[in-house]
């Protein structure tokens, strides 16, 4: 079976770049012998190349014309293979999924997913890239998922000018929209049900407290944990009281994040549920003894005070791993040596993650993380892209990473 072909460069000149990347995927398809280039091209840049975007579209579609669709964004970093590109001379990152032109679809503003749906294309999963700045983003996610039959959706959003670029280009754009660049609104890929997928989302949180119910709430603010005022019972968690010493309080608040879930669970060891949303308290509300959050909540929903941890965020990717390696490996030996033999093998692979994980470094750098997962999994093709906000199913994270594998069956 075929790896995905898979590349990526930086350079002070995107041209140069470009060169590069299209060099290696030129190789990587006469490696394969027999195997027509796919239709179907993911390309992410860094925000240095943002403004040459529609520059660097339209070149790689004539260096590489069998490719009919590209779909991508740009990114304050982007990831390849093991490394983790955001320096200032900016970066590309380039996969080229081998797939049938029956098995995906491209939608944007400009082929709404309802209209691949009339197209008689069921929609399985999708690959999704968006615009954080938008305030209707939950609704067009939850939109989107509706016309999805698993509710799979994996991807991420920038947070501004330059980061909020999508790319969205096909030959068979309209004349007027032939840079295949968009600003807002949600762009990507649907495939239908014969693209087996694998994904994890990993949080890299540890609770300080058990889950509690949430008994009060008006707009963004808690107001009641299992019946008692919640900033009462935050600061009896952190064991700092606001009044008596208010700097030290507040001190230990910005170092506290909540995980908020619709329904009840149990913390898994040191690690927090991976189906919450983890966010940051944002203020306090004395007055009504309240803890104020930068989104909606609810009452009946469920949170769990947690902090960041690096021991939590190594654990839970290697667990991700561990889960990815025991799907693709089934229960029946191998007649010769009656051990499990693999069913499946991992083709490509994309992670996406927060801004709040892994480096922050400005510059070019072998990323710990990347580095992990192909331990585990094997030197597999890899891109990915660090994100505002990551897309998993119908939720929103903020401070997670989800590793997705696109999977073949072994013959």
């Amino acid at each position: 079976m075929a790896f995905f072909p898979c590349a990526h460069a930086s350079h002070a000149q995107w041209q140069q770049a470009l060169s590069q990347v299209v060099a290696q995927l030129r190789a990587q398809m006469a490696m394969q012998s027999g195997q027509a280039w796919p239709a179907l091209g993911l390309m992410y840049l860094t925000t240095p190349y943002a403004a040459h975007a529609a520059d660097i579209l339209a070149s790689v579609a004539k260096e590489l014309p069998e490719v009919s669709h590209w779909s991508g964004m740009a990114a304050p970093a982007i990831l390849g293979g093991d490394m983790r590109y955001a320096g200032e001379q900016g970066a590309l990152a380039v996969m080229l999924p081998l797939l049938g032109t029956a098995d995906f679809r491209q939608f944007s503003g400009l082929q709404p997913i309802a209209r691949v749906e009339v197209e008689g294309f069921e929609v399985h999963s999708v690959l999704v890239h968006g615009d954080g700045r938008m305030p209707e983003l939950e609704e067009l996610l939850l939109e989107l998922a509706s016309h999805t039959a698993s509710g799979e959706m994996m991807g991420g959003f920038g947070s501004d000018r330059r980061c909020g670029i999508q790319l969205a280009w096909s030959r068979k754009l309209p004349v007027a929209h032939d840079t295949g660049l968009l600003s807002g609104g949600l762009s990507g890929v649907a495939f239908s049900d014969q693209v087996h997928t694998l994904s994890r989302v990993v949080q890299g949180c540890k609770p300080i407290a058990p889950p509690m119910e949430i008994t009060e709430a008006r707009d963004h603010v808690i107001l009641g944990l299992n019946g008692r005022p919640a900033l009462d019972v935050l600061m009896q968690t952190l064991d700092v009281q606001l009044e008596v010493d208010a700097q030290a309080a507040i001190s230990r608040v910005r170092n506290t994040l909540l995980a908020l879930s619709l329904d009840t669970y149990t913390p898994h060891g040191s690690s927090i549920d991976v189906r919450s949303r983890v966010r940051p308290i944002v203020g306090l509300d004395p007055l009504r003894r309240g803890i104020v959050l930068d989104e909606t909540v609810d009452k009946g929903m469920h949170v769990a005070f947690c902090e960041r941890s690096s021991a939590a965020a190594w654990s839970e990717l290697r667990r991700a791993c561990a889960e990815i390696q025991e799907e693709l490996a089934p229960d029946i030996p191998w007649p010769q040596a009656g051990v499990p033999a693999p069913a499946r093998m991992v083709r490509g692979a994309i992670y996406v993650r927060s801004h709040l994980r892994g480096g922050t470094a400005a510059t070019n750098e072998a990323d710990a993380e990347l580095q992990l997962i192909r331990h585990a999994l094997g030197p597999i093709p890899l891109v990915g892209f660090v994100t505002a906000g990551e897309i998993s199913g119908r939720e929103v994270h903020g401070m997670s990473g989800q590793l997705t594998v696109f999977t073949q069956a072994l013959v």
